[in-house]
């Protein structure tokens, strides 16, 4: 709203839901040009808005000329592109030194490696078919 020379303004912001409340104070609201909760309306400081503050005093509030809105004092942040991922500078094969290398000290604590030869038994022969049916 522009503001006229030699005109007085106020500044009403809603500060209550209407909801509990009677329908003809949600109509005072309104007719302030209130449209949301924690709106701010800037009004021309005359005893007929004054009066009509003064009926819904539990619902709006008068604020200084100029007041940022509640979201206005949270700082803003930007987002950033993502950083490049550090490339690994070996493959991992080669990162793990196998035990007893040279230049590399043994593991503590008996831990020298994999124990000996864990691989799973050979799996039995299977029967061969003989030929002629008897047995030698």
């Amino acid at each position: 709203m522009e503001r006229q020379k030699g005109i007085s303004t106020i500044c009403v912001r809603w500060v209550r839901s209407g909801i509990g409340f009677p329908k003809s104070q949600k109509k005072r609201i309104r007719s302030l040009g209130l449209r949301r909760l924690h709106d701010v309306v800037e009004l021309p400081d005359t005893a007929s808005v004054r009066g009509l503050v003064a009926s819904i005093p539990h619902l709006v509030e008068i604020v200084a000329p100029g007041a940022l809105p509640e979201w206005g004092s949270v700082p803003e942040y930007s987002i950033l592109p993502p950083e490049a991922k550090a490339q690994p500078a070996a493959p991992i094969a080669e990162a793990v030194p196998s035990a007893g290398a040279a230049g590399q000290p043994e593991a503590e604590s008996g831990t020298a490696g994999p124990p000996p030869d864990h691989s799973p038994p050979a799996a039995p022969e299977a029967p061969t078919a003989q030929t002629g049916g008897a047995e030698e």
